[in-house]
């Protein structure tokens, strides 16, 4: 076999049609049909009076979108067949096939061709022998597929024999996973689906201390649609563990299955006590259209204990400290949500709040049957019951029914200034009280908001800060709320929400808002946006000041790779700043990138974080980060890490100190399946 039939290219999973190229050459349109291929080489000759035409060197055919190209090319006019020797490459449109000749009807658009094979991106392979064995099915023997465009490729998974199921799957029976000559993994069987974009395989060893040595492995394939992943784990302290994730689509939906279990041989209880438990994690989650405007959303999650996310899924539970259970079923209208909500608590170790069930009505702010009066309404009944971790509390239970209406009438005076009153009412059952039984509480207010809008422009040009004009808008805004004493008080009320708050008010509202704008590709860019606001109480707040804190958030854009945010709230009476978040995030491009952030709570925290990116050239690049807090002098986090490009592998060398534990982890992943790596750490 010459070097040249053993060209490397791709018959990737989705578009890999070989002995006859049917799928891919075939719908020829009509007009292609009375039309003929148009020819350039080096030379050519006419035989059979003018029906064979032989082109050598340099062959090129075009036909409409496809094109053929080969050392030399016989074409039978009148039976539209082409032949074409040595190494060639067909392409149409985005698709290629490359192989050792080719025979093409031009006629029917279908093909043969030895040592074929097409792409589409990420995979690619090879094999020695192709044949068709049935419709839309193709065997490959001694071939393999891989994401590396190499001659020879990095990686591959290689057999025997390879089933191509044009546009649905790839099969390989007796496979074998090598890393360059090294075989790693051995399967009897492996079936890809064309439409799943996971790697097939995860592998992830190391050691840290809480699990000691460890190997953490996934295989993930399609069953009958459903996109599923096993995983087989060890745990030096805990043991065997392993589970089955499945995702799946439905018609107007999608859902997703995840279950864990794990026989734990060293679980350590909150009194330090170590015993071995049988510890799970099962989670399912579900959206779907139910048509007609509706949707509903399904949340179920089930856990042996409360640490075991903790000490299992890391990453997830400082996600979601507390994993919720529920179900919603919601209808959207352009004058109304209604919506079914219903959460039970599924583990006995955490707070929850039931509703069962909850049903309400949120009718939007809208005008009154052609009037200048807009109306907004929220109606709601739901079954409530307060239950606490393990029963450290009693619980506690009401049937509440609550309905709300609000009429506004909005007006714009002297041609600048919006005027807003609004008068609401609501009235409120409840079934349980703190000592009584059957309460109705009834509360009613009144709110007037002003606000204008006041600004000016410059004919100011600059475009390598990309200042197209200049625009500064100032939005003062007064509002002023007041309701009488509710005729039952919260503290009568069990409570479970805000709506159980409801409570005497009399305070103005009194903001200013800033903003510098320019245009950017004829829109509207805002360079600089500051808010500040306050409230003021005739009658002194609960805290006995006329006044709250004084609130500001600001953001600073000025270009797309800089921007600055902060937000504070300021004591105007002891002159102290009780809270300060900011960060300012710069970049160029791919090129580096750097982050940094303080978060300031007055007497609790002063935390400053930073992270560095630096790509050094095409191959390498650095990432620093580092998490302090000054309040107690403790560095809490700080990790480097090395990357270095392996062409279709991508490599991170990290070192991470946290919560006084030091981690030294090792990462190779595919570059188009940066979310399955092979990692290793200690």
């Amino acid at each position: 076999m010459s070097n040249s039939s053993k060209l490397f290219s791709s018959f990737v999973f989705a578009l890999v049609t070989f002995l006859p190229i049917h799928s891919l050459l075939a719908e020829q349109p009509p007009e292609q049909e009375k039309t003929f291929p148009v020819f350039e080489a080096d030379q050519f000759t006419i035989k059979e009076a003018g029906n064979i035409f032989s082109y050598e060197g340099n062959v090129r055919m075009t036909y409409g979108d496809t094109s053929l190209t080969a050392d030399k090319v016989t074409y039978w006019r009148k039976e539209g067949i082409v032949e074409a020797e040595g190494t060639i490459l067909f392409r149409r449109g985005k698709q290629f096939i490359s192989g050792e000749g080719m025979r093409y009807d031009v006629n029917m658009g279908e093909g043969v061709t030895r040592f074929a094979a097409s792409a589409m991106y990420p995979w690619y392979g090879w094999g020695e022998t192709i044949s068709r064995v049935s419709p839309g099915v193709y065997k490959v023997e001694n071939g393999y597929v891989t994401t590396c465009d190499y001659l020879k490729p990095h990686w591959r998974i290689q057999a025997k024999e390879i089933l191509l199921h044009v546009d649905e799957k790839v099969v390989a029976k007796k496979a074998a996973v090598y890393m360059g000559k090294i075989p790693i993994l051995y399967v009897p069987k492996y079936s890809h689906r064309l439409d799943d974009t996971r790697f097939p395989f995860t592998i992830s060893p190391g050691h840290n201390s809480d699990w000691g040595a460890y190997f953490l492995t996934a295989y993930n394939t399609i069953i009958k649609g459903v996109k599923t992943s096993f995983h087989l784990d060890y745990r030096q302290k805990n043991g065997v563990a392993g589970g089955v994730d499945a995702a799946f689509q439905t018609k107007g939906g999608k859902g997703l299955l995840e279950t864990y279990y794990a026989n734990d041989d060293h679980r350590e209880l909150p009194d330090g006590k170590v015993v071995h438990d049988q510890r799970y994690r099962i989670h399912y989650g579900q959206v779907q259209d139910l048509g007609n405007n509706t949707a509903a959303t399904v949340e179920i999650n089930k856990l042996s204990d409360a640490e075991f996310l903790d000490e299992f899924f890391r990453d997830r539970f400082e996600d979601e400290l507390q994993p919720r259970s529920f179900v919603n079923i919601t209808r959207y209208d352009p004058r109304y949500t209604l919506s079914l909500f219903v959460r039970k608590r599924l583990n006995d170790f955490f707070n929850v709040t039931e509703r069962l069930p909850e049903v309400s009505m949120d009718i939007r702010n809208q005008r009154i049957a052609g009037t200048p009066i807009y109306y907004r309404g929220i109606n709601s009944f739901v079954n409530l019951r307060q239950e606490f971790a393990d029963d450290a509390e009693p619980s506690y239970d009401t049937i509440r029914f609550d309905t709300f209406h609000q009429f506004s009438y909005p007006r714009k005076y002297f041609g600048w200034l919006v005027a807003v009153p609004r008068i609401w009412f609501r009235g409120t059952y409840f079934s349980e009280g703190v000592e009584d039984d059957d309460l109705f509480r009834g509360a009613a207010g009144t709110e007037m908001e002003l606000f204008t809008k006041i600004f000016r422009t410059w004919d100011v040009q600059n475009p390598k800060l990309g200042i197209d004009a200049l625009r500064h808008v100032v939005e003062p805004s007064i509002t002023y709320a007041y309701a009488p004493d509710p005729t039952v008080e919260p503290e009568e009320l069990l409570q479970f929400d805000p709506v159980d708050e409801v409570d005497y008010m009399n305070q103005f509202r009194l903001g200013v808002r800033n903003k510098l704008q320019t245009k950017r590709r004829q829109r509207t860019w805002d360079l600089i946006d500051f808010d500040f606001y306050t409230y003021y109480f005739p009658k002194e707040s609960p805290e006995g000041n006329s006044f709250s804190d004084l609130f500001l958030d600001m953001e600073i854009w000025p270009s797309n790779n800089l921007k600055f945010e902060t937000d504070a709230r300021i004591d105007p009476y002891d002159g102290t700043l009780d809270e300060f978040n900011t960060q300012f995030t710069v970049f160029n491009t791919d090129k580096w990138a750097a982050n940094i952030e303080y978060r300031h709570r007055l007497e609790e925290s002063d935390l400053l974080a930073s992270e560095f990116y630096y790509r050094i050239n095409s191959n390498w690049a650095v990432k620093v980060y580092e998490r302090y807090e000054f309040e107690t002098n403790e560095l809490e986090e700080v990790e480097v890490a090395l990357y270095r490009d392996l062409h279709d592998w991508q490599s991170a060398f990290s070192f991470r100190h946290r919560e006084d534990e030091n981690q030294f982890w090792v990462v190779f992943y595919l570059k188009p399946y940066p979310e399955m790596p092979i990692a290793s750490g200690h």
